[in-house]
């Protein structure tokens, strides 16, 4: 990050000072394991995991992993979700255009791969910071700081 907006936090995942932040998307387009979305702080679900293994595998890596049952969008009022196939499986996708917040998939999700965030407060709109946005990394790594520390 050119302007020291991100760094590796000891538990390996990105850390990231909002304060430095500019948006500018250099994070998440040079993210080798596409870890790192740019979406805007006012989104009130995200995804927390990109693992796209399938079953044991996939659990064994991550806590939170997408197993693809496809629950979330079944059981979404506005169709907001889709599923995303990939070689190993898929992973629920957000458009957040229809995407209400109600909160549905994460109650539905049973690996909790989906969860309700707060949104980020939007900074006054600048010159240097015109779409304040946010990345789904740093929004879960925060929330996970957060559930630790409860």
């Amino acid at each position: 990050c050119s302007f020291g907006a991100l760094s590796m936090g000891e538990n390996g995942l990105p850390q990231f000072d909002y304060d430095k932040c500019v948006g500018c998307g250099a994070c998440a387009s040079t993210c080798p394991q596409f870890l790192i979305e740019m979406m805007k702080a006012s989104n009130k679900v995200l995804v927390q995991c990109n693992n796209r293994e399938k079953g044991k595998a996939a659990m064994t890596d991550c806590g939170v992993s997408c197993i693809s049952c496809g629950l979330c969008a079944k059981n979404c009022p506005k169709q907001a979700i889709t599923m995303e196939d990939g070689v190993n499986g898929s992973i629920p996708v957000i458009d957040y255009d229809k995407c209400v917040g109600c909160g549905l998939c994460v109650q539905k999700c049973p690996r909790k791969c989906l969860v309700k965030v707060t949104p980020l407060e939007a900074p006054q709109p600048s010159a240097k910071r015109p779409d304040p946005v946010g990345c789904v990394a740093c929004q879960t790594a925060e929330n996970l700081n957060q559930e630790a520390q409860q």
